[in-house]
């Protein structure tokens, strides 16, 4: 499978609710190799994942926020994370 139609099945089962999509979505636009890099909605994936309880997406908004100065917002995606 190449990475267009991986990303069209991810498309297709974040749609079904698989929570992991999200993040494989997401790292899409955090690499910028099929869409264009896109931070914004790279953070826009990983919380949608993180709201439907995906642990690993919640780490990674915690280092993204970091990434931006916000270790105060960081701090509870970590916390939730580690639960």
């Amino acid at each position: 499978v190449d990475d267009l139609r991986a990303l069209e099945l991810f498309h297709r089962a974040a749609e079904l609710g698989v929570h992991e999509a999200f993040v494989d979505i997401g790292s899409y636009y955090d690499q910028g190799t099929i869409v264009n890099k896109d931070p914004e909605k790279f953070f826009a994936f990983l919380a949608i994942a993180a709201m439907k309880g995906n642990l690993c997406a919640r780490h990674h908004l915690g280092l993204f926020e970091d990434g931006r100065g916000y270790t105060d917002i960081a701090f509870p995606h970590w916390r939730l994370s580690a639960a």
